[in-house]
């Protein structure tokens, strides 16, 4: 069914709906057929006719970005909000990692991967091996390298601070420091957010 009505559709019409910004009216008309890119038959579809409905599906969504960034300048472009104060920064670019090294056997050469998938899984995996490496030493042998790493801190804390740390966190206190929290940063070990919306 769905392939007829593309099929159907003159050829004339898709080039005018793709010259022109009739992509709205066009959707409404083919609504009652449910037609997505997705549901596209493809034996009975020519590319031409995929290619067309392919365009006219990215053109709506890049006009429907638009629109939301109008609308979202629209309410907050005027109020002393993070939206306005963050508009006219230019966004510092990330450094980019073109390649990363692979596990080699010894004796071979050096070899590069660079397809950012398997990228990510190398370096995902180097970080799971990371936490696991020491995982099964010695207690001993643990206890030692705490007690040597414990022994180069020269500062301690005083009586009086002993005192402070071994009472009870109060409600107050954590309200104080909820309050004082930085918004919009990233989430604790609980994945709890300190802000629950604006006050």
């Amino acid at each position: 069914m769905h392939a007829l009505v593309i099929q159907n559709f003159p050829s004339d019409r898709f080039s005018v709906a793709m010259n022109l910004d009739v992509l709205s009216k066009l959707q409404f008309c083919l609504r009652p057929f449910a037609i997505g890119v997705k549901d596209l038959v493809l034996d009975e579809v020519s590319d031409e006719q995929k290619e067309i409905f392919f365009n006219l599906s990215q053109r709506k969504n890049s006009s429907d970005k638009r629109d939301n960034i109008k609308i979202k300048n629209r309410i907050d472009g005027e109020t002393m909000c993070k939206y306005w104060t963050q508009f006219g920064k230019s966004a510092t670019p990330w450094d980019l990692i073109y390649a990363i090294k692979k596990d080699n056997p010894e004796q071979q050469p050096l070899r590069y991967e660079n397809n950012s998938h398997r990228m990510a899984e190398l370096a995902r995996n180097y970080h799971k091996d990371l936490q696991n490496k020491y995982k099964d030493v010695d207690e001993s042998i643990r206890e030692e390298k705490i007690e040597k790493a414990l022994g180069v801190v020269r500062k301690c804390a005083m009586d009086s601070q002993n005192e402070d740390l071994g009472k009870p966190i109060t409600q107050e206190e954590i309200r104080a420091a909820l309050k004082d929290s930085k918004n919009a940063s990233a989430q604790g070990l609980m994945e709890l957010p300190t802000s629950f919306g604006s006050p």
